[in-house]
């Protein structure tokens, strides 16, 4: 599902094309850092009782396994 209109979505992608390189590869960090953080309050809420290093390995774990690979849950 998208909520962006085909024209909105030209012109924002026009805006990344004039970026400097450096530019979008720091939005993109910014970006990713940024899911990162709102990923591992999740985790946080899930496992109050965990570490930052145990909330960062299990946010590592889910990263590296396939999905097919993880053991059921329920």
């Amino acid at each position: 599902m998208r909520d962006t209109t085909p024209a909105a979505d030209e012109i924002r992608l026009a805006a990344i094309r004039r970026m400097p390189p450096a530019e979008r590869l720091r939005q993109a960090f910014a970006l990713s850092e940024s899911v990162r953080n709102v990923a591992l309050a999740r985790l946080r809420s899930l496992h109050p009782g965990c570490s930052d290093l145990e909330l960062v390995e299990i946010l590592v774990g889910r990263q590296l396994v396939p999905p097919s690979s993880r053991p059921a849950r329920g």
